[in-house]
């Protein structure tokens, strides 16, 4: 029979440098080595206990190589154990005597390769315990198929092992940091001590806090909380010491984390360690799928694990582990349950969706906790019992620090719910639309009422799940329902205008998508809410769509199925009911015409509000301060709107009444100048010029009013005057500017510019611009005669303001002054004479005057109309005619 061939040097190099991931593992495999022989020497030696066995680690980055040294007091190696086990690849002492020693790890008999992993050559001394005999051998090879055995003196039973390393690249693997490291990695709870560069004391721990015995059970937990700060990345909130002996065995501690679960996805620690040697991590496979909350350090010795120990095989004593340990975190729960009900309830509140979610996949778990769940309820609902949780920090969102709600279970909402009439059930009200607490909360404290949050992942089947076990309760989902309890119908002889503006919503606004907005008209509370936004059939199935793919146990033809229906929910229409009880909403069904712009504009500002206000993607307190300003700035943008239309209405209206048609017979001049006492003899005596001696209508800004603001009045009376008279003595701002309006809007018109002069001085002081444009000059401390006296030639002399004089068909003005003195003064009130004046300002006006019409006029004087009526004709036709009525 022929021998097989095989290349021994490729062999080594392949274990060495594919079988291990990590190289520092090499110090690993060889502690392990150091161990099971220490444990194979304790059970065969009756005078040697494990607890006398050492383990020593030297360094020496100065020897050339560089290496590192190994050293235990185990059982050593006979010259035949050398030839059987080590220099055999695959062949394992202590593979071959594990049932005799029971605390030995190894099994593979390749874990001495490893060190080929950094090593140019491997030295191995050593003296056997149990061969009296041999007092030692020296074993050394390269990496090659040959080696080398010789004799070599030993002090004491046990083995020695160096590495020289092969390459500089490798020092910093067997620095003292490193190691130590390694070591506190690895080797942690190994009972055998382990020491580095001769120091005085183990670096590994061996004995683990919930090991001890000597403590009392809260001292234990304490040290395990410490332990696992320290050696953990993330922080502890609860510990489950464990100590399991028989079907399954298992030690260590599991803790309940202070890291919220944001979902089935989020990484999770676990670190496991085989007969107390360390074998891998981030394998949470080990611990129930539900039980994402769970983190832990554990040691069994059922696992099997694979060549290279960095992981195990999936095999039954696997299975049995996982449900064991997810029956004793049940246990320590119902334990809780029994000693510390509120300790417990922080739990659950802290991890309230993680728990939720074990209680969706896992029925015992429901069935011993689903009624200890909290559940988020409107702050002001009668049914929150005295001393209930408050406000936010339960779920994943710094987001959600605050809020207006409470923390109840199910058990003692109910039992405070008001008690139904008759046979009827009692009601529950709650919501399943993600994101939308705001309103419903709102809603619900102004009506004194109470709804419940199911919108949240794996509520939603599991408040279903409990209206089956509790069939004296009726779930009614006001994100769905037209409650009337909660939406009222309007009245259609109030709130017909509210329906109406409902209707052209639903027709302008457009919502993202392809789907329409369906909005209807009720009336809720609130009355400061404007509208509501209410899921659809279609924005359910997107919910249920939701949960589906965000369940790692859906299968890939659910997933599709779900993944189709989030697609077809883009395209849904959505539901929003405005309320006829808001302010603002009746403001905007107020106004006349629904297409114009603006109002349009403010139709989609109460859509977006209702969207913003229902996030809570915005924090509670936030989504309400924007709310509350942007209700202000819509109801602001609501009264412009109103104020414009009345404004349009009323400049309308008086156009119609009092402006002055371009077509009359007189002729009307704006007199621009400052209001100051001082110029009050020069308005006189332009008044009395052109009104008395030039027959034409004189007015200044504050005569007639034709708009509210200045600008338009002053606009206004631009357009109505023929010609402009403005006074520009010292340049007066406001003087300037209406003039420069004059010259821009009316350039073809006639301006008499006049200026004051001061005493003493030939010319005004003005800017050189106006110098030539001045048509008149006038002392200031002059009397109104005379300076009428000085102001009519120089008018006069204006060519184009004489064409307007002489104008065919022009009729002089009737001032109020002149009907005061055609009719000696017999009304004596000046308002009335410049009513009179503004109602008939030329001669053919005063014939064309009825007898009731000027009787209305004359109000409490009526009865001097006709009087006044035959005195103003008899002056303009210079006789005594006379008119009867």
């Amino acid at each position: 029979m022929s021998e097989m061939q095989f290349d021994f040097d490729g062999l080594i190099q392949l274990l060495a440098g594919h079988l291990y991931s990590e190289k520092k593992v090499f110090i690993r495999e060889l502690i392990q080595n150091c161990h099971d022989a220490i444990a194979r020497r304790a059970a065969t030696d009756p005078n040697f206990e494990l607890a006398a066995g050492r383990i020593d680690i030297h360094t020496d980055l100065d020897a050339d190589p560089a290496l590192i040294r190994f050293r235990d007091n185990g059982l050593g190696m006979s010259r035949a154990d050398l030839e059987d086990y080590l220099s055999s690849v695959g062949s394992s002492g202590t593979r071959d005597h594990k049932e005799d020693a029971p605390d030995v790890i190894g099994q593979f008999g390749i874990g001495f390769l490893s060190g080929f992993v950094v090593a140019s050559r491997i030295a191995v001394k050593t003296r056997p315990c149990h061969v009296p005999t041999e007092t030692g051998w020296r074993w050394e090879n390269e990496g090659r198929k040959e080696y080398r055995l010789e004799p070599e003196e030993h002090p004491a039973p046990g083995t020695e092992v160096t590495i020289y390393l092969a390459s500089a690249e490798d020092h910093g693997l067997i620095r003292d940091e490193h190691v130590r490291e390694v070591i506190r990695a690895y080797a942690d709870m190994l009972k055998v001590p382990i020491y580095l560069n001769h120091g005085e004391t183990p670096v590994n721990q061996r004995t683990m806090p919930w090991e001890r015995k000597d403590i009392s059970e809260e001292e234990r937990d304490i040290d395990c909380r410490v332990y696992l700060e320290k050696t953990m990345p993330d922080s502890v909130l609860e510990v489950i010491p464990l100590a399991e002996r028989g079907a399954v065995n298992v030690s260590g501690v599991l803790y309940i984390t202070r890291t919220r679960v944001i979902d089935w996805d989020t990484p999770r620690v676990l670190r496991v360690f085989q007969k107390r040697l360390f074998l891998c991590e981030n394998t949470p496979e080990i611990l129930p799928r539900w039980a994402g909350f769970v983190n832990g350090v554990i040691d069994t010795p059922d696992l099997s694990p694979n060549a290279a120990r960095d992981n195990f095989r999936r095999d039954d004593a696997f299975e049995r582990l996982r449900e064991r340990l997810g029956e004793l975190i049940i246990a320590h729960f119902e334990k809780l349950k029994e000693t510390n009900r509120e300790r417990l309830s922080e739990i659950l509140a802290y991890h309230d969706l993680a728990i939720k979610a074990a209680c969706h996949y896992y029925d015992v778990f429901f069935e011993k906790f689903g009624h200890l769940l909290e559940w988020r309820v409107n702050s002001k609902s009668p049914a929150v019992p005295a001393g209930a949780r408050t406000g936010g920090g339960r779920r994943y969102s710094p987001l959600e620090a605050e809020g207006d709600y409470a923390w109840v279970t199910l058990p003692d909402l109910v039992a405070r719910l008001p008690e139904p009439e008759g046979d009827n059930l009692k009601q529950l009200n709650c919501f399943t639309t993600p994101a939308s607490a705001n309103q419903f909360f709102e809603m619900a404290n102004a009506a004194g009422s109470t709804v419940l949050d199911a919108s949240y992942h794996f509520e939603t089947p599991l408040i279903k799940e409990w209206a089956k076990q509790h069939p004296e309760v009726r779930l009614v989902h006001v994100d769905r329902e037209d409650d009337p309890n909660v939406f009222r119908d309007i009245d259609p002889a109030t709130d017909g205008k509210v329906q109406l503006l409902a209707n052209q919503m639903s027709l302008s606004i457009r919502p993202g998508g392809s789907g329409r907005l369906r909005v209807t008209a009720r009336r809720f509370k609130p009355a400061e809410l404007p509208a509501v936004l209410k899921s659809s059939p279609e924005s359910s199935g997107a919910s249920k769509a939701q949960e589906i793919l965000s369940d790692p146990n859906a299968s890939a033809s659910l997933r599709t199925m779900a993944e189709e229906m989030m697609h077809l929910a883009r395209g849904a229409d959505m539901r929003m009911t405005i309320n006829a009880a808001n302010p603002l909403i009746r403001q905007l069904a107020g106004l006349e015409d629904f297409e114009d712009e603006e109002v349009m504009d403010l139709m989609g500002g109460i859509y977006n509000d209702a969207i913003l206000y229902n996030q809570e993607l915005m924090t509670p307190s936030n989504a309400k301060l924007f709310h509350q300003q942007f209700g202000r700035l819509m109801e602001r943008s609501v009264a412009y709107l109103e104020q414009r239309d009345r404004l349009r209405a009323l400049e309308a209206e008086r156009a119609r009444a009092i402006t002055p048609k371009r077509d009359r017979n007189h002729l009307v001049a704006f007199y621009i100048t400052p209001f100051g006492d001082e110029f009050q003899p020069a308005r006189e005596a332009v008044r009395q010029v052109i009104e008395d001696e030039f027959g034409c209508q004189l007015l200044t800004d504050d005569d007639v009013t034709y708009d509210d603001l200045i600008r338009g009045n002053v606009r206004r009376h631009i357009d109505n005057a023929n010609f402009y008279i403005a006074d520009v003595t010292g340049a007066n701002p406001n003087v300037m500017q209406e003039l420069g309006a004059v010259h821009y809007g009316r350039p073809e018109s006639p301006t008499l510019l006049i200026a004051g002069l001061e005493a003493g001085k030939t010319k005004p002081e003005f800017p050189a611009d106006l110098e030539g444009h001045i048509a008149c000059t006038y002392p200031q401390a002059a009397e109104t005669k005379a300076i009428a006296k000085k102001l009519s030639p120089e008018f006069q002399k204006n060519h184009r303001l004489k064409e307007l004089l002489e104008r065919v068909g022009r009729e002089p003005y009737l001032s109020p002054e002149r009907l005061q003195v055609y009719t000696d003064d017999l009304l004596r009130r000046k308002e009335t004479y410049q009513t009179l004046s503004d109602k008939f300002p030329t001669a053919s006006a005063w014939r064309q005057v009825q007898g009731q019409e000027l009787k209305k006029l004359l109000g409490s004087q009526a009865d001097l109309a006709d009087v006044v009526l035959n005195r103003v004709l008899d002056h303009l036709d210079a006789g005594t005619r006379k008119t009867t009525h």
